[in-house]
């Protein structure tokens, strides 16, 4: 994994990538997880899908990983308007209020 300090971002390498896919496949809740938020970002567009792309993109298959600050950075929005994305995210995609099973 590359990390790149100055956008506080991650990129995985093909192999990485294909490693957290398995692994989020593997998971029945983190793969509707995955699969719930990425619909969502789909259908809304624009800052919404830009955001989760970067902030959980092997979400999308895509190898980048970034933080709140670093997308905020990236997309040239405040924090607060990422917050308020994932706030909508959460009350758009149920699976986001509810906790996997212990097992």
């Amino acid at each position: 994994m590359a990390r790149n300090r100055s956008t506080n971002a991650y990129r995985h390498s093909v192999s990485e990538l294909r490693a957290i896919r398995a692994r989020i496949d593997a998971d029945p809740y983190q793969s509707a997880l995955a699969a719930q938020v990425a619909s969502y970002a789909k259908r809304t567009g624009g800052l919404t899908l830009e955001f989760w792309r970067l902030f959980q993109g092997p979400w999308f298959n895509e190898p980048w990983v970034m933080t709140l600050e670093g997308c905020a950075e990236r997309l040239r929005v405040p924090v607060s308007e990422l917050v308020k994305i994932g706030e909508e995210t959460a009350k758009s995609v149920p699976i986001l209020r509810q906790r996997p099973e212990q097992s």
